[in-house]
């Protein structure tokens, strides 16, 4: 057994972590270390990326110098970094916090040592320093999330995967928003129609319920009148259960290949759209930031052959539409997508609208948007997590 399965215990780690595991069994013993002290202070002078968490990384980094099962985490975690997916090193499992600043900021020593290569991937697609800069500041963000949460700087699970998006060069920002390269997802395909360029989503992969809506779904778990939606392809045509009005309907819809093609489906290449605290989601800044972002691929990725954006957001769930006045930025960026409905736990709006997650009667209302959505969650209702598609000019 080597040594990383002796601490798996030790850290909270799910057992077997193979991926871990095999890495550990083939560092050389001079691989297990931590990045210096001068290597961050170097990073930090060129990229500003933690800010005033410097001098609490520099202490943390020490203090884990001293944690042989931690530093040996990280320094597998990191080794491995490089050669994995973005997928797979997004999934590594974090040590479980023991309270302390060091077991809170563990994490960042893994990515730190990625920044270099990544700076050098953003250089060669033609992203500026300013720019490399400013995608590099996620580092200290992430760092004042944990600080807000915990009393003290931290990166967490879900803080990890998304730096990990920049340190492996995968994200990129314009204008207001976050775009990433990834997958379409498996549970939707996208048709158009040839003729008259309709475009019509047609679920898979999930049970409805009778109101269209995954029953799944926080708060949707009706049985009666449910309904498993599936996707076929025949020689003459497609037949599916389509979205109509933003939800499924239960009607085996047939799509002659005459008439319809499929313009999107389940690992083709995309555009991911991730919604940053702040940013302009009016319909006109969305629409502008689409298109530059298109044309940095089509410059800069060449390779990269986008069938659309995609994004999955509780931004996009379309009770906003009746919750929210008319001309409301949340609406106005609803309204850009052609929409669907996806599996959501209900919780994903807290973490953005709500500062603390406290129970739903002590919920601030310090907003229109906070009081609107503490009455709503008061009644029993939940918002969830839509998708929103949007195709690529075809050339």
């Amino acid at each position: 057994m080597n040594r990383f399965a002796l601490i798996s215990q030790t850290l909270g780690l799910p057992d077997p972590d193979f991926i871990l595991e095999q890495t550990c069994g083939r560092m050389r013993e001079e691989d297990f270390k931590l990045i210096s002290e001068a290597e961050i202070l170097a990073l930090e002078e060129k990229y500003h990326l933690l800010g005033q968490y410097l001098p609490q990384t520099l202490q943390a980094r020490n203090d884990l110098e001293k944690d042989e099962a931690r530093k040996t985490w990280i320094a597998a975690a990191a080794f491995c970094f490089p050669e994995r997916s973005i997928k797979e090193v997004r999934r590594i499992p974090l040590p479980a916090s023991d309270g302390s600043l060091a077991g809170d900021m563990a994490p960042l020593f893994v990515l730190l040592p990625q920044v270099e290569t990544a700076a050098a991937d953003y250089r060669a697609h033609g992203f500026s320093e300013e720019e490399i800069i400013r995608f590099m500041k996620s580092f200290e963000g992430g760092l004042g999330v944990g600080e807000k949460k915990n009393g003290q700087p931290g990166i967490n699970k879900t803080y990890y995967a998304w730096i990990c998006r920049y340190a492996k060069a995968s994200l990129f920002r314009v204008g207001g928003l976050n775009f990433e390269f990834t997958d379409f997802s498996k549970e939707t395909i996208a048709l158009k129609n040839i003729h008259t360029g309709e475009i019509v989503m047609v679920m898979r992969n999930y049970v409805f319920n009778e109101n269209g809506l995954p029953i799944e779904s926080a708060g949707q778990y009706n049985p009666k009148n449910a309904f498993a939606a599936a996707f076929a392809t025949l020689p003459d045509a497609y037949y599916g259960y389509p979205v109509r009005n933003i939800r499924c309907v239960n009607e085996l819809t047939a799509f002659p290949k005459e008439d319809w093609k499929i313009l999107a489906q389940a690992g083709d290449p995309m555009l991911g759209i991730h919604i940053p605290r702040g940013a302009d989601i009016s319909a006109e800044a969305t629409r502008n930031a689409f298109a530059e972002a298109l044309a940095i691929v089509k410059k800069w990725y060449p390779e990269r052959k986008i069938h659309g954006l995609f994004c999955s957001s509780w931004l996009l769930d379309p009770v906003f539409d009746t919750m929210l006045p008319e001309g409301s930025r949340i609406r106005q960026f609803g309204s850009v997508f052609i929409r669907y409905p996806r599996k959501s736990g209900g919780d994903s709006v807290f973490s953005f609208v709500f500062p603390k997650k406290v129970p739903f009667e002590e919920l601030p209302e310090d907003t229109s948007l906070q009081r609107a959505l503490k009455k709503y969650y008061l009644d029993g209702k939940f918002v969830t997590m839509f998708g929103g598609f949007v195709p690529c000019d075809e050339e």
